[in-house]
């Protein structure tokens, strides 16, 4: 009787450790810097190319800085794709996997250095062409 209460108190720790995966990997509040990555609706190249502008919901903007002399572009025909690996939340540039793809295939991979939530002043200050 001990073995079937000891393996059943195995298995209650083996069954909440997802769940306790899962609660770590998502933010602690509505103010994280983080977002679900189903959220991301847009892009667009600023700097020269050398940062990424990502619409995030309605009303979030995040700046996405990349290696210098990167010069993306965002032009017809042209997708920029994250690499999704574990969670689905981007809470730092280092859950990034980023490259601009064509639609036959061939891809450049973007190395993303920063990630940084936009304020709402910085967002005005942005010129409406720019945003995504």
């Amino acid at each position: 009787m001990r073995t079937l209460t000891r393996i059943a108190a195995a298995m209650a720790v083996f069954a909440a450790a997802p769940l306790a995966h899962a609660a770590a990997l998502a933010p602690a509040d509505s103010n994280s810097s983080c977002f679900a990555s189903i959220n991301w609706n847009a892009w667009s190249a600023i700097e020269d190319g050398d940062a990424l502008l990502l619409r995030v919901g309605l009303h979030d903007f995040y700046r996405v800085g990349l290696t210098a002399g990167t010069h993306a572009r965002k032009s017809g025909g042209e997708f920029l794709v994250n690499e999704a690996r574990g969670s689905g939340w981007i809470c730092s540039h280092l859950y990034l996997d980023l490259a601009i793809s064509d639609r036959v295939g061939f891809r450049r991979p973007l190395i993303a250095t920063s990630l940084h939530r936009l304020t709402p002043d910085e967002v005005a200050a942005i010129p409406k062409e720019d945003l995504p």
